[in-house]
């Protein structure tokens, strides 16, 4: 039967992780509806057609665990929201989309969006706004924007009126994003006289070629504070700002527990806790609390290799369906402080992450076996890794405090992540992610 207004939608958990192909171009939401899916979020594939429509006056849609792939159209590939509409996206990717004008979302005047926990990667298209084309208002919080394309701003173009008969302004608000690997202006405004173009942010990274940022067109970019910019443009005068700065990420990767792919950092960052708190969310984009790591990182996804306040957890979902797996847990185990002062905090890292790819663990142990084989070119991940035995952050790079044997050490990461244990050569190491004190 079809859905009425102010209904709710739920996929199966049996579609968790699915992707299931349209047949025939767009879906057209006209009502008030949310649409929930399974954890990890099914994907929907446009099939080279636009994915969602959103419209039909003012009405709310909420997509929750519901990503999105595969659309093509010439005004917003993935979803177009139009019409006096708002959209709420929220713990799914919008990825691989194209189209003229906002390849992974359009968000048309008089429109509005709230994405949160998303990652927006891979969209093309040969005009304007590559993840994001905004002529209304879109609030970004704990998102990653990274690997989109277009001509003018890659990342997000934002417009406004262009004459006295239909004037409008278009406002993007940033609050712990993280923006990589776009090429020049990955930010653009462009105001054509009837009405203005605004980028607030604050938390917030922006990394890409020079220049990351561009209003030459007219518009608006303003600093709240406590951001990080590769270069100069992108007027980082607020307080904690930090312009021409190379934030130190990782590589774009679904970094555990997270439902969606982000760029790590380690504690050598410069957005290693030094985010703004009072306005950090309660959790980034993966729902880790931040409030464990406190003060907060810059950015989508805050590094857990500092000295929590407090267990550190994991944000439960209210409809996903609980999965085993090698590498999420919810509760950290103590482990003995050992050799640690007794008036000194202890020095806790997840075992399984080495600290040369934060989060990374798979590389990690991928990248030390290739080490030891003299593999370097079959698993060039980490280029930038120490030498096997080099003193590095919590002792020395290679070993995570389980065996002597680093090399045993590596292969017991990935045999517990595969969850083969009674295969593993430490069969008393701690699981992966597990907090470990290398005091």
């Amino acid at each position: 039967a079809a859905a009425g207004d102010g209904d709710s939608i739920i996929f199966a958990p049996g579609l968790a992780g699915a992707t299931i192909e349209l047949s025939s171009p767009e879906l057209l939401i006209d009502k008030n509806l949310t649409i929930t899916g399974p954890n990890p979020p099914v994907t929907v594939d446009g099939n080279g057609g636009r994915v969602f429509w959103v419209g039909g006056g003012a009405i709310g849609v909420d997509l929750i665990r519901v990503s999105v792939t595969g659309g093509d159209d010439a005004h917003g590939g993935g979803i177009r929201v139009f019409g006096g509409a708002h959209l709420t996206f929220e713990e799914a990717r919008i990825f691989n989309n194209t189209a003229s004008f906002g390849g992974g979302i359009q968000v048309r005047k008089g429109s509005s969006a709230n994405l949160n926990g998303v990652e927006i990667s891979g969209n093309t298209l040969a005009l304007h706004g590559g993840g994001l084309f905004v002529e209304g208002t879109v609030n970004l919080t704990n998102v990653t924007i990274s690997g989109n394309s277009a001509d003018n701003g890659a990342a997000i173009f934002l417009s406004s009126g262009s004459n006295s008969f239909d004037p409008f302004s278009s406002v993007a608000n940033l609050y712990n994003v993280t923006m990589a690997g776009h090429g020049p202006a990955a930010i653009q405004t462009e105001e054509f006289g009837f009405g203005t173009a605004t980028v607030n942010m604050t938390n917030t990274i922006l990394a890409g070629e020079e220049p990351v940022c561009d209003v030459t067109g007219g518009g608006t970019i303003a600093s709240q504070g406590h951001n990080i910019g590769t270069d100069a443009s992108c007027n980082l005068t607020g307080t904690g700002d930090q312009p021409s700065t190379d934030p130190l990420m990782g590589s774009l990767f679904i970094n555990t527990p997270g439902l969606s792919a982000t760029h790590a950092i380690g504690p050598d960052s410069p957005a290693f806790n030094t985010g703004d708190d009072s306005v950090c969310p309660e959790t980034d984009q993966r729902l880790v609390f931040r409030v464990d790591y406190a003060p907060c990182d810059i950015g989508a996804c805050e590094t857990e290799d500092s000295v929590p306040t407090a267990s550190p957890k994991v944000a439960a979902s209210p409809t996903a369906t609980a999965t085993s797996t090698a590498t999420a847990t919810t509760t950290a185990t103590a482990v003995p402080t050992g050799t640690a002062s007794p008036t000194a905090a202890p020095r806790l890292v997840e075992w399984g992450d080495n600290d040369c790819l934060n989060g990374f663990k798979p590389q990690d142990a991928l990248m030390l076996i290739a080490l030891f084989a003299q593999l370097e070119t079959v698993f060039p991940t980490a280029p930038g890794c120490p030498a096997i035995g080099t003193p590095f952050n919590f002792g020395v790079w290679g070993r995570v405090t389980c065996s002597g044997d680093l090399l045993a050490d590596a292969f017991a990461i990935l045999w517990t992540l595969v969850e083969v244990q009674y295969e593993r050569p430490e069969p008393d190491c701690p699981l992966v992610g597990q907090l470990v004190d290398v005091s």
